[in-house]
């Protein structure tokens, strides 16, 4: 019996701890990040982080309770650098030199800080956060955006996108990480458009605090980027929706780092009528206990391995029901999953009915954070 899906969200809860990621020429920090030691009879929250070459400090959240110091001797406070998250960061410059540290009085204040090295390769690539939605209008290749959410939306790809090269694709990195130096062992992409149509109707959603946007091109383009605490999925017919296992970084040089997260698990279900539907996936070092449950009909997947590796189907027109779940067990699994839905052309003319979601509200910046969220999706297309 054929049914409408259903997607469930329940309580999640912070699952990874102490998860620093270190990159060779940027680390990513979060709150969990700093440790706690005292000065005098003061708790002091504080964490070292690497600018012997000199570099450039990104954060996104403006806080007079956080700084950057030397030698324990303070900078400058988070205050003095973060400021209009509507455009582009200014992030700020450090000298080349050593033992610099984040400080802070209070660990209940959720931030991102990404500090990248000034000889990293893509450096002064624009870097990005916000408190909302807003529109990147930009030229260069490449966008970086930094999020103590639980994830980023990106939604309304724009621009000549050249060919299949040149479609845009979205990295759990920053930057710096995005270069031919690291050859067969790069870094791999969450998100990847099949076509300029795909590009221009798809919203994927990636669980990670940074994110990196590659246009495929230097020129003119645009998305728009939106904060998310939530794990409801976007689809409409001809377009992608991607699923991935929360902090997941992608890189097989950082395969055993995971970026903290609150989000434990992954749950989504729904119909569609479609004239395709292809599965692309890649997952590291996932067990046998939390493999990946994926239901397409009567056709019934499970993706575990203690190796990189890779899965691919395609499935022709047809109605199918689709059921995916998976839930962590072990501290650095870690995978996506990528359906396309429809072919990679125009679509023909099509009819969407939703029931609208109830909503879900934002609790910003706080430790904990319930999710609740109950969406039915219908699809219907013609072929």
């Amino acid at each position: 019996m054929q049914s409408i899906g259903l997607i469930f969200i329940a309580s999640a809860f912070l699952a990874i701890t102490e998860t620093r990621v270190t990159f060779p020429f940027s680390e990513v920090l979060q709150t969990q990040d700093l440790k706690s030691y005292y000065e005098g009879p003061n708790r002091l929250y504080k964490a070292a982080f690497k600018c012997d070459d000199g570099c450039t400090v990104y954060s996104d959240l403006s806080s007079d309770q956080i700084a950057i110091a030397q030698n324990d001797v303070v900078i400058a406070n988070f205050t003095d650098f973060v400021g209009d998250l509507s455009i582009a960061l200014d992030g700020f410059h450090l000298w080349a030199g050593v033992n610099y540290t984040l400080r802070s009085y209070v660990n209940n204040e959720d931030f991102v800080v990404y500090a990248v090295s000034s000889k990293a390769p893509n450096y002064n690539t624009p870097v990005y956060s916000s408190e909302g939605t807003i529109s990147v209008d930009d030229t260069n290749r490449y966008i970086t955006v930094i999020s103590s959410y639980d994830a980023t939306q990106f939604d309304q790809f724009n621009g000549s996108f050249p060919d299949r090269s040149g479609y845009p694709k979205i990295y759990a990195i920053g930057f710096d990480s995005l270069d031919d130096l690291y050859g067969s062992t790069k870094c791999r992409s969450m998100y990847e458009a099949r076509s300029q149509y795909f590009a221009e109707n798809s919203a994927p959603k990636i669980f990670a605090p940074i994110t990196t946007v590659d246009f495929g091109f230097a020129g003119t383009h645009s998305v728009s980027i939106s904060p998310s605490d939530g794990t409801s999925y976007s689809k409409s017919p001809i377009s992608s929706v991607v699923y991935m296992s929360p902090g997941y970084v992608g890189c097989p040089f950082e395969s055993d780092q995971v970026y903290s997260t609150r989000v434990s698990y992954v749950s989504d279900s729904f119909m569609i009528i479609t004239d395709s539907l292809d599965i692309s996936a890649s997952y590291y070092s996932v067990a046998s206990n939390e493999a990946v449950q994926l239901t397409v009909n009567e056709d019934y997947l499970s993706f575990y391995n203690f190796n990189t590796t890779s899965f691919s189907k395609h499935y022709d027109a047809g109605v199918y029901n689709v059921h995916l779940s998976w839930n962590r067990r072990t501290t650095f699994s870690g995978w996506f999953l990528q359906l396309d839905l429809g072919r990679l052309g125009e679509p023909a003319p099509s009819t969407v009915a939703t029931i609208p979601p109830s909503t879900t509200t934002k609790s910003g910046r706080a430790i904990t954070i319930p999710l609740s969220f109950i969406a039915i999706l219908l699809f219907a297309s013609t072929h």
